[in-house]
């Protein structure tokens, strides 16, 4: 019943996520630049790469179909 009375803007959000989800994947590799100039010599410096890696796989699948509608 509620939701017959609230109507969101579904088109609008999943838009937004999708269009932010896309430049997240082009601006996260900027913080790959400051690691790999300092190395990755230890233990935890690689961890967080390869973390910042696996996290960048999320928002590529997500904005990847951003403006291709």
């Amino acid at each position: 019943m509620l939701r017959d009375t609230v109507s969101l803007p579904a088109g609008g959000l999943v838009s937004a996520v999708r269009a932010g989800a896309f430049w997240g994947v082009a601006a996260l590799p900027l913080v790959y630049l400051p690691i790999l100039a300092v190395g990755l010599d230890s233990r935890p410096e690689q961890l967080l790469f390869v973390s910042l890696l696996s996290l960048n796989v999320v928002p590529l699948i997500v904005g990847h179909p951003h403006r291709t509608s």
